[in-house]
């Protein structure tokens, strides 16, 4: 079996970075006026080759919230790590997940 089909632990392909990937994908396509439903979400990482449920999806952003309140609620950690004020939220009225919260705006960024 070559190493590009290789399965790792019984896992599908690329489900070691998912959880990354579904943190970018809500960096680049979301705002608090632009939101992504699991379902979108799911269509995105395929594009990506990375086959996934939705319930999983759930499971990654549900993973990423508790990260990021706790890298907030914790003065303890690394500067590089209290610098991961992001907050994931679902909007109902936009049926979808955003970040709703960032450490910077993107106008901040381009000023640098």
């Amino acid at each position: 079996m070559s190493p590009s089909t290789k399965k790792s632990g019984g896992k599908k392909h690329g489900q070691k970075y998912k959880s990354f990937l579904v943190w970018q994908i809500l960096l680049e396509r979301t705002d608090e006026n632009h939101a992504l439903s699991s379902g979108a979400i799911k269509d995105i990482l395929e594009d990506y080759g990375v086959v996934s449920e939705e319930h999983s999806i759930r499971r990654d952003i549900a993973m990423l919230q508790e990260m990021f309140e706790s890298t907030a609620e914790q003065d303890l950690l690394p500067e590089s790590l209290a610098k991961l004020d992001y907050e994931i939220e679902y909007d109902a009225s936009l049926k979808g997940y955003k970040i709703s919260r960032r450490p910077y705006e993107l106008e901040d960024l381009r000023l640098l």
